[in-house]
């Protein structure tokens, strides 16, 4: 008979480990002031068990195993999973109507110390806004418009996570939140300072929506999450610094508007100027006085003064529509303009045929739409996407300049 194989005892894990000759290896003396309590466990040298959850499934199954294939837990009748409803992409429209911005101010000036914008050449003053209307602006006004679609346009889930990422970052305290505060807490008095604000807490999202559109037009005939752009003769349009596009003279509005796609922004022409001020040197509800007009009697000279500022800031703007957009050889020039404070959005309309003496500088205003959010009507971020989207029609984002009879100005202007 051959030799029967017999299975070698394999050494217990218990036994001390052997050297390469099979002698037990020669560990190192402990070392001075050791003690044997001194365990990485504790003193009792035992390994922390694990949670109680852990465990769960291996002692259920193996109860079952015990008990014949049944346990207590099969008696329970488990529901069945839930399924997730599919939600609707996010849209352009969406995400605007939704977007809040807190703008806190360090004191509050008064309107008599600090007067808005004076021109020395008299190219514009108040009494150049002959007649103010209200422009009663609603969310079934811009859905009935034709750059409704636009606004409905998804907003890829991978774009919107970048838009996050990059106004968390834009956000991040630059030394630490220990030795400076975020932006978008840091007080302010001037408008210098609130354009610093405004630069990465507001422009920062309207610039990326607004590449964003430019993208969907172009990728229109490729993506099918983007085939249901409008057919409509539309410019996509960027929101820049007032340099960036052509000046006139020395003048010059806070921000500017241009074509997404032009070679030589500095050529351009603005097609919806802005201008940016203090809530205390502007404010939408000074809108009220301009239909008093000439009416208010010598006791509300705070009233007047109000007026005033309000009708000088809207020439200020409309100058920019006027000179600043004009077309080259034309006697076409910019329709469409906006005023930002820190506390609100007002948007403006050239309006009317100048030719027209009783037309000649009227103004459409609409009323302040603030910068906070309660998801159901007009916030700021949604009416400047819009007034951007006007603007970028090709058809109607330009009014006639001519003026007939020629209307002179009588006044004086006053440096203040």
């Amino acid at each position: 008979m051959g030799d029967r194989w017999t299975p070698q005892r394999q050494p217990s894990q218990y036994q001390p480990s052997q050297g390469s000759q099979g002698h037990p290896v020669q560990r190192p003396p402990p070392a001075a002031g050791y003690s044997p309590t001194q365990l990485p466990y504790g003193p009792s040298g035992a390994r922390p068990s694990p949670p109680s959850s852990y465990h769960a499934p291996q002692l259920q199954a193996r109860q079952s195993q015990t008990s014949g294939g049944h346990s207590r837990h099969d008696a329970v009748a488990h529901p069945p999973p839930r399924i997730q409803p599919q939600t609707a992409p996010m849209t352009i429209w969406n995400w605007a109507l939704n977007h809040s911005l807190k703008i806190e101010t360090l004191r509050k000036e008064s309107l008599e110390k600090s007067f808005n914008t004076r021109d020395e050449s008299n190219q514009y003053s108040h009494n150049d806004i002959r007649h103010v209307i209200a422009w009663d602006l609603t969310l079934a006004e811009i859905q009935a418009s034709p750059v409704y679609g636009i606004l409905m346009l998804p907003l890829l889930p991978s774009f919107f996570d970048n838009l996050l990422m990059s106004r968390a970052f834009l956000k991040e305290p630059l030394y630490g939140s220990a030795l400076r505060p975020p932006q978008d807490m840091i007080p302010f008095t001037i408008e210098a300072g609130l354009t610093s604000h405004l630069d990465f807490m507001l422009f920062h999202d309207l610039e990326f929506i607004q590449r964003y559109i430019a993208m969907a037009r172009d990728l229109s005939r490729d993506l099918p999450q983007f085939r249901q752009f409008p057919n409509i003769p539309w410019t996509p349009l960027v929101t820049d610094v007032g340099s960036a596009a052509a000046k006139y003279r020395s003048y010059l509005p806070d921000r500017c508007s241009i074509p997404a796609d032009v070679r030589l922004p500095s050529s351009a022409k603005t097609r919806c100027p802005g201008e940016i001020k203090v809530s205390y040197k502007f404010n939408a509800g000074w809108r009220d006085y301009c239909a008093v007009g000439d009416n208010l009697s010598a006791s509300q000279a705070n009233e007047a003064l109000r007026m005033v500022e309000y009708k000088q800031v809207l020439s200020q703007v409309r100058h920019y529509m006027v000179k600043c957009g004009k077309l080259a050889n034309s006697d076409l020039a910019a329709k469409y303009g906006y005023i930002i404070t820190d506390k609100e959005v007002v948007l403006l309309q050239r309006h009317g045929n100048p030719r027209r003496e009783n037309e000649h500088g009227t103004i459409r205003a609409t009323r302040g739409f603030e910068w906070k959010s309660d998801g159901q009507s007009i916030n700021g971020m949604l009416a400047l996407l819009y007034i951007h989207c006007l603007a970028g029609f090709n058809e109607h984002y330009t009014l006639d300049i001519r003026v007939f009879p020629p209307v002179y100005a009588s006044h004086k202007l006053v440096i203040r």
